[in-house]
């Protein structure tokens, strides 16, 4: 560790031991290159200084490269945390209407394209595309090789397979991240039939279509008053905590929830809202300004709001990609300011109204789900022992989530059958 340090100033920022795990393997990965290969890093992880811990090693080295991301937000936290590791970069973000240059080192972001950028040590036009340099892509964080990348995109591309995966409970059992809490039992009734919208068991961050989504809301508005049940319910549930994040299937549905909130306690915000607008709406959720924010599917990535301890699904997630993405934003840490301030975050909320969790449990094997369902089989009394070790599971787990020292993974290594109730 000691060794770490001296081979990068992080001024005053403190990385946590895993990140400077990452930072290690990575310069492994470089020094022996045998293809692209990516490192995995769930919410809340800290992927922004990763990176920039890697860009500030690259300068020291004497390289330039690009830091590209999908959204503006996202870039501007990559410049910022650069800045702080005295990496000089320049700034070039359509979304955010913003074009700084400082450097000829670059931080870029372009909606729907993404681009490979890197310059060679030796002069080179500024932009040239090369796989044999360096280039940092932020979404979800992967490495590829000599070129830097981090991009959720998986497949044959990455030929080096997987450096490392930090994934969502390693984080919370460390205390990185907040502990969920999946429901309550006086909602397990009120939820909306969506048994037409079915759920996406393939990988990747796949939601529904436009149509689908605008099916889905008409769908919603015709059950009537069931909306109103719900958001009051919503607010009686979350009177004491700190901000909520409702996810909806359209404008109109967003509109019919927002209805039942107490006037300028809440903003709605869409990808066709003004940037301005978005801005402001984002910040007054980060001061505590408002307490609810209201949106489709637009701030699953890329959006830090401390506050946000309670997550609302009000329509169907697709895939186990854009649930998680989406969760995540309720846990992250409060920031050491606001704990000054004497705000208190415990844990995280999550309210489905739309049997997503229990849909979604049935085509994937994650711990995300399997807590959820763990949580909801306590609350109605369900639970069955493991044949093997006697710990109480979920009838519809796959596996034994009792321990087991001498197992690979630390875990019990019964897997149950599949009941007829589960799969339909």
């Amino acid at each position: 560790m000691v060794a770490l340090r001296s081979a990068v100033d992080t001024g005053k920022i403190d990385p946590r031991p895993y990140q400077w795990l990452c930072y290690a393997m990575t310069g492994n990965a470089i020094r022996n290159y045998k293809g692209p290969a990516f490192i995995t890093a769930s919410v809340g992880a800290g992927k922004t200084i990763m990176i920039a811990m890697v860009a500030a090693r690259f300068s020291q080295m004497g390289y330039e490269g690009m830091i590209i991301a999908r959204q503006g937000e996202i870039i501007d936290q990559d410049a910022e945390e650069l800045w702080n590791l005295n990496v000089k970069n320049s700034l070039f973000s359509a979304s955010l209407g913003r074009r700084v240059r400082h450097t000829r080192s670059l931080s870029a972001a372009k909606e729907r394209l993404l681009m490979l950028y890197s310059a060679r040590k030796r002069k080179r036009p500024p932009w040239v595309i090369s796989h044999r340099d360096f280039c940092l892509l932020m979404n979800a964080i992967r490495l590829t090789g000599r070129m830097l990348g981090t991009t959720s995109i998986k497949g044959p591309f990455w030929s080096g397979g997987e450096i490392v995966n930090i994934d969502t409970k390693y984080l919370v059992d460390l205390g990185f991240l907040v502990p969920t809490i999946f429901g309550v039992p006086d909602i397990e009734e009120l939820k909306y039939d969506l048994h037409d919208f079915e759920s996406n068991g393939e990988d990747g961050a796949q939601d529904y279509t436009e149509s689908q989504l605008k099916a889905m809301q008409e769908e919603i508005i015709k059950q009537g008053t069931l909306t109103q049940k719900i958001m009051l319910k919503v607010m009686e549930l979350t009177r004491n905590r700190n901000g909520v994040l409702i996810t909806c299937a359209g404008k109109k549905h967003c509109k019919e929830a927002a209805k039942y909130l107490p006037d300028g306690s809440y903003a709605i915000v869409t990808d066709d809202m003004g940037q301005k607008m978005r801005r402001k709406a984002l910040k007054d959720a980060y001061t505590g300004k408002i307490k609810y924010v209201l949106q489709i599917g637009c701030l699953t990535t890329g959006v830090n709001i401390p506050l946000w301890d309670t997550s609302v699904i009000l329509r169907k997630i697709m895939s186990l990609t854009l649930l998680v993405q989406l969760l995540g934003r309720g846990m992250r840490l409060l920031k050491s300011e606001q704990v000054d301030q004497g705000l208190v975050k415990e844990d995280h909320l999550v309210l489905d109204f739309t049997g997503t969790m229990f849909e979604l449990g049935a085509l994937y094997d994650d711990p995300i789900l399997e807590e959820a369902e763990l949580q909801r089989s306590k609350r109605s009394g369900e639970e069955v022992p493991c044949p093997k070790c006697a710990t109480l599971n979920s009838p519809y787990a796959r596996r034994c989530i009792g321990e087991d020292k001498l197992s690979p993974d630390g875990r019990c290594e019964e897997f149950f059958q599949l009941s007829a109730v589960w799969i339909r």
